[in-house]
């Protein structure tokens, strides 16, 4: 509720300039409460509310995660080609962020996997924003308590059935007790790693394929020798 509260605070006329698209995952029986919440809000702001949910027959017995993410950003996509919206912003914050490094340094190590939530991207035509992705989730629910905002506690973060739930009970608060900016090297390590996969992309394009080797790569050897420390960090990881 934190992001909506800044927004219709912020906008000069947020009826107009706002909408509030929700999905409802219908991964648990209390789902339906998000969304009355967000009807009285919405209403009281006369702002529209698009809704869709996520049918049960529809979710698969593995990967539900990554299934209801794919099926969130359809929905978001969608959305914002009808209305012709211009910004998308998720209330994505500083402990997503963590947990979402650590998660993809776990299954794959890939560093451009580990830099996916950035605080500025793309969504089809979309311009993609995570403003609140520099705060901590407990930052965030000072400033709903602060404001006397509601807001809807999901019971199934509290469950262990999943690696990213483990993640966010038993390692982040480990590693939040070793240091108090986590958050903020969480975002410095995100924009690294944006700034290597961006360096790598650039420098590689200026490679020549061979024509039958694989994903083996060839180039001049005056290319390696003129690179900069960045471009040869990028070059090894690769």
């Amino acid at each position: 509720m934190a992001l909506f509260h800044m927004l219709v605070n912020f906008l000069p006329n947020p009826s107009k300039q706002l909408i509030v698209a929700h999905l409802d995952h219908c991964l648990r029986k209390d789902s339906y409460l998000e969304s009355e919440l967000l009807q009285k809000l919405t209403t009281a702001f006369k702002i529209k509310l698009i809704e869709k949910s996520w049918p049960v027959a529809l979710h698969p017995q593995t990967g539900i995660e990554a299934k209801a993410r794919e099926f969130r950003y359809a929905f978001l996509a969608h959305t914002g080609k009808k209305y012709q919206v211009d910004y998308l912003l998720t209330a994505h914050h500083g402990d997503d962020l963590i947990e979402n490094i650590l998660l993809k340094f776990i299954r794959s190590g890939d560093v451009a996997e580990m830099n996916s939530l950035q605080i500025v991207g793309n969504l089809d035509s979309m311009r993609l924003l995570r403003p609140l992705i520099k705060y901590s989730k407990d930052q965030l629910l000072e400033y709903d308590k602060r404001n006397g905002l509601d807001y809807i506690e999901d019971e199934t973060n509290f469950e262990d059935d999943t690696l990213r739930n483990r993640l966010r009970h038993y390692v982040v608060p480990l590693l939040k007790k070793e240091t108090n900016h986590l958050v903020e090297n969480a975002y410095r390590f995100s924009e690294s790693a944006a700034l290597l996969s961006d360096c790598q992309n650039s420098f590689f394009e200026s490679l020549i394929l061979p024509i039958d080797f694989g994903k083996a790569l060839r180039g001049k050897k005056s290319d390696l020798i003129n690179l900069n420390e960045n471009q040869l960090a990028a070059f090894l990881i690769i």
